[in-house]
């Protein structure tokens, strides 16, 4: 069955655990999949979001219900069967993949977008795509081995069904340079998105300038894991030059190290788990500098690209970053780079105000360009264009569209 018209919802496919879904939620995760939906759904078109992340253990079956994406988004989402055990249940709904992406394409579709893909996602694909013929896009986040799983057979699993699907796409969304030539993947079939600008970070304009007042402020927003460099933070906190303090907001394994060193010295360093994206932006606009201590990614086969530095690149703010890929931005001009250690990050702060003072005019123009290219607007219309030609144009962004520090 093919159904193409302009009343054939969009479909995207995706593990999305925002808080309050499960006790482990994926903040990160749920942050660019909503905002996904927010730029599709701009399109005038209903999206309906199939989510793959089984985060209720309990037996149930397919279930249909509407959910508040972000303020004022609704959308209907489709929950596969879940199951008292998370692996079993993922398992079996792998299983179950084509069946459900069976039984939806019954309704006809006006674009398929997957997440990331996962096998889930692929298997889902290979039978939707078949039945309705709509567009396929893929966002690719990371690649399968980016990350070191041993004996944890969904990597290749992943490898799998996505090097399947791949040929079937019409546009493949990466995240940094280096992907589309390991994929073999044409220009013409590729997207950079290395992350993308939320509309409320551009309404909010530039707020305080960075290194205005004496005491300056650090900021880390994002997975609270080894991996993402949470534990280098924390190290940091120890060693904070005297004008410094740090603040940091986010959930992972090691939340509640980060609790207890608020509590032991609250002066140094602040901590708000599962934060709103409102109470993230107001902190992260009070920075004078956000770090990115991020395990090298170099060592992870550059497959994958760290999603918030793009949104801490357009605050204005410096940035403070290990090692990065290339990503479409003229990072190296803007950002101070460091090695993968707390002693270097501290060394860092110390030199920050004299890094801002000779980049200033660069750090401003490259935030007013990631607001640019990476706004939800902008997705919408690259979006519009490709498959949508005859759809209007996604309403303006709200407020100023350029860095404008107060």
């Amino acid at each position: 069955m093919s159904n193409t018209t302009d009343t054939a919802p969009i479909f995207m496919v995706a593990p999305y655990s925002p808080i309050g879904s499960n006790a482990n939620p994926n903040l990160g995760a749920a942050k660019k999949i909503a905002a996904i939906i927010s730029a599709l759904s701009a399109l005038g078109r209903d999206v309906v979001l199939v989510n793959s992340a089984h985060n209720e253990t309990r037996r149930s079956g397919l279930r249909r219900e509407h959910m508040e994406i972000s303020p004022g988004l609704t959308v209907e989402v489709i929950t596969p069967p879940t199951y008292p055990s998370r692996p079993f249940g993922k398992a079996l709904n792998l299983l179950q993949a084509r069946s459900i992406a069976r039984d939806l394409s019954e309704r006809g579709a006006s674009l398929l977008w997957i997440y990331n893909g996962y096998a889930f996602e692929c298997r889902f694909a290979l039978e939707f795509i078949e039945r309705t013929h709509c567009p396929l896009v893929i966002e690719l986040e990371d690649m399968p081995f980016a990350r070191r799983r041993p004996g944890n057979i969904k990597p290749r699993l992943d490898d799998h069904y996505m090097r399947r699907v791949l040929p079937m796409a019409a546009l493949v969304t990466c995240v940094n340079d280096f992907i589309p030539g390991a994929l073999g993947l044409s220009p013409e079939k590729t997207l950079l998105l290395p992350g993308l600008v939320d509309s409320d970070l551009i309404a909010a304009g530039g707020g305080k300038p960075p290194f205005s007042r004496p005491d300056l402020v650090a900021g880390y927003f994002g997975n609270l894991s080894a991996e993402k460099g949470a534990d280098l933070i924390l190290q940091l906190s120890h060693k904070l030059p005297a004008n410094w303090r740090l603040v940091v907001t986010g959930s992972g394994p090691l939340a509640r190290d980060f609790i207890e060193a608020a509590k032991s010295a609250p002066a140094k360093i602040k901590f708000v788990p599962d934060a709103s994206y409102s109470e993230v932006l107001s902190n992260m606009l009070s920075c004078d500098a956000i770090i990115n201590p991020h395990t090298p990614i170099s060592s992870m086969g550059n497959g994958v690209f760290p999603f918030k530095v793009i949104e801490a690149v357009a605050t204005g703010r410096l940035v403070i970053s290990t090692a990065l890929p290339e990503c479409g931005l003229d990072l190296g001009a803007s950002v101070m780079f460091v090695g993968h250690d707390d002693a270097g990050l501290a060394i860092a702060l110390t030199e920050a105000a004299q890094f801002y003072a000779t980049r200033k005019s660069r750090i401003e123009s490259v935030a007013n360009e990631a607001r640019a290219r990476f706004s939800l607007r902008t997705l919408g219309e690259q979006v519009r264009d490709r498959f949508f030609r005859d759809a209007a144009s996604p309403p303006p962004e709200p407020g100023v569209s350029t860095f404008a520090p107060r």
